[in-house]
């Protein structure tokens, strides 16, 4: 099986840094037969840890339900998985939400909120308001960084002995990842 995986290099890390707004990518989790599990961060940049309370080390790499429990309850984990399943972006502003990044810190704000699909998985933006206040162009910002990022195709490898969802290993295909810039934007 191989499935378009994001990839945020060296350079591309550099870029996304320097925007000012908190930003995530994230990779589908999915079971054996393809079914959506939940997103593991592959990337935030400085202004998410700064939002966050943690480290980039402490959220690369988790689930983002375990990282953001309230994202099921709140209906944006449902937002995110209609993102990646139909490549419709999803735009919601001046909505009130509360919560709390697990061993960071809490909130309770009113957000603007984008996720656009990345390969597999989404590229998301977001930003606190002051009530009454609305972001600057999130779709420009985010069509800016989802350029930035490269597709790399990846086949999933079985552990042996190993069952259930978490006996894929994503790995690149053959020995080495040799990064192949696919179309950011897929149709399907």
């Amino acid at each position: 099986m191989s499935v378009p995986r994001p990839l945020v290099d060296e350079p591309a890390r550099e870029a996304l840094d320097l925007i000012g707004l908190p930003l995530s990518v994230a990779a589908a989790v999915r079971d054996r037969d393809g079914r959506l599990l939940d997103f593991r961060l592959e990337f935030v940049n400085a202004a998410a840890t700064r939002w966050a309370g943690l480290a980039r080390d402490a959220m690369v790499g988790r689930l983002v339900t375990d990282l953001i429990p309230s994202l099921r309850p709140a209906g944006l984990y449902d937002a995110l998985a209609e993102v990646v399943a139909t490549g419709a972006p999803f735009r919601q502003a001046g909505q009130p939400y509360e919560g709390n990044v697990e061993e960071g810190r809490s909130f309770a704000a009113v957000f603007d909120l984008l996720a656009v699909r990345v390969g597999d998985g989404y590229l998301s933006l977001w930003s606190e308001l002051p009530e009454g206040r609305r972001t600057a162009d999130l779709e420009a910002i985010a069509e800016a960084a989802r350029a930035r990022i490269s597709l790399v195709r990846l086949e999933a490898r079985e552990h042996p002995g190993v069952t259930g969802p978490a006996s894929t290993d994503w790995r690149a295909a053959g020995r080495r990842m040799t990064p192949r810039r696919m179309d950011t934007n897929p149709a399907t």
